[in-house]
């Protein structure tokens, strides 16, 4: 059967969901003031630059290290909370208003952020197949503050025998991913637009944000 896959952040909603959720439970004064620190203009140009070199996401990990010994039932339960009142305020209406048009049982949400944040959007959606970034936790099931298995990038390997008939998304690293598809919609800032007008996709449609 072929499968519509829907990109989270940037796409459905107006946020780097992983960065903006570990900034949003951060209780402690220091650390909250260092992630907003990471989220910075500057630092993100820095970064930029360091993935290229090292194709490391300093920021990205920063981040998932304050999660450092949380529960998954913990991160679970704020999840829940944090798509509630933060996700849905961000909500990019044109793509859910595409979203609405398709019959859940073919969709598919596919996102490098964090499982449990991918788990409540699911449920939130109706959706009930998603691909994410694992987390990695102890022996006692407590989270190390380390990613298990990213898909950051790879997304593409997760289905090399599967029909594609619709990909949205926002990410230029999903451009690999996005060659397989019939057809591609894409969720773009103006500034990027020349990217993805360079490629050899089928876009049947570009959503400016």
């Amino acid at each position: 059967m072929p499968i519509k896959i829907f990109d989270i952040c940037g796409t459905l909603y107006n946020s780097n969901t992983t960065l903006d959720f570990c900034e949003w439970i951060e209780k402690r004064p220091f650390n909250k003031m260092i992630l907003k620190v990471f989220k910075s203009y500057p630092v993100k140009i820095l970064n930029k630059l360091l993935m290229k070199i090292f194709h490391f996401d300093f920021i990205r990990a920063l981040h998932i290290k304050s999660l450092k010994g949380m529960t998954l039932n913990e991160i679970e339960s704020q999840v829940n909370f944090f798509v509630q009142r933060v996700l849905n305020q961000k909500k990019i209406l044109e793509v859910h208003t595409l979203f609405q048009q398709i019959e859940r049982t073919d969709v598919i949400l596919v996102s490098a952020t964090i499982e449990p944040i991918a788990k409540a959007v699911a449920h939130e959606l109706n959706v009930k197949q998603y691909y994410a970034t694992t987390l990695w936790y102890d022996k006692d099931k407590y989270c190390t503050g380390k990613i298990d298995r990213d898909i950051l990038g790879q997304k593409h390997l997760l289905f090399k025998n599967e029909e594609i008939d619709l990909i949205v998304t926002d990410n230029k690293s999903d451009y690999k991913l996005c060659l397989k598809a019939k057809q591609v919609v894409i969720v773009s800032k103006k500034k990027n637009l020349a990217f993805w007008k360079s490629k050899n996709l089928n876009i049947h449609r570009v959503i400016e944000i």
